[in-house]
């Protein structure tokens, strides 16, 4: 008896399926850069730092309209921008600038207060970050130093685990308002070059807070 199997197509696919799943695909890989800016080294400490301020300014709206915001700029003009939009960039943002980094960084923000009316701060989700006026002012804060306009603050931090958190002020008479104004952004710490060389977007030991 001949048996003629009339639906080649079918036999193609769990043949292409089979093959499919027998392969030894690996991990998969991040192949793009995260648009952002990276820090610049200190000359003398070696850390890295980002110079962050906050201004208000008007975000415009689809149908026309704006609305008065605060928001972070970031005074080194997209100095350490991961693409090129980013280059010469200096307009305060909503969202804030996203901070890039590695993780075993040792990282400084410093930021300036250039006129937002109320005490603006940064706490880092996940971080234990230290404090240190820059300005000669008196010590003055809610959870940690603050600065009013024309004030400055450095938060210095280590960062030990990859992962995406969230950076943010928390001070003055209503903090929950510093949000709702616009004064977050977003820190991403890669995995370590050094040990990661395959880029991995995700593994064992990412965090996100």
């Amino acid at each position: 008896m001949n048996l003629t199997y009339k639906q080649p197509g079918r036999l193609l696919s769990v043949f292409l399926t089979g093959l499919v799943l027998a392969l030894p695909w690996g991990q998969a890989t991040a192949q793009h850069d995260i648009r952002g800016i990276t820090p610049t080294a200190d000359s003398t400490s070696g850390d890295l730092t980002f110079n962050l301020y906050a201004f208000p300014f008007n975000i415009n709206l689809p149908e026309g309209s704006s609305l008065q915001m605060w928001g972070f700029g970031d005074q080194d003009a997209g100095a350490g921008a991961t693409h090129d939009e980013g280059a010469g960039y200096n307009l305060p943002q909503y969202p804030g600038p996203t901070l890039v980094v590695n993780a075993g960084d040792s990282v400084t923000i410093n930021l300036t207060n250039s006129g937002v009316p109320h005490p603006v701060s940064i706490v880092v989700t996940g971080h234990n970050v230290t404090a240190a006026r820059t300005d000669g002012n008196p010590s003055h804060g809610l959870v940690t130093e603050a600065a009013n306009v024309g004030e400055s603050v450095s938060y210095t931090f280590d960062a030990p685990k990859p992962g995406t958190y969230l950076y943010h002020s928390l001070d003055g008479s209503n903090p929950g308002l510093h949000v709702e104004m616009g004064l977050l952004g977003v820190l991403v710490v890669r995995p370590d070059p050094t040990t990661n060389t395959g880029r991995t977007a995700y593994g064992d030991g990412t965090e996100t807070d």
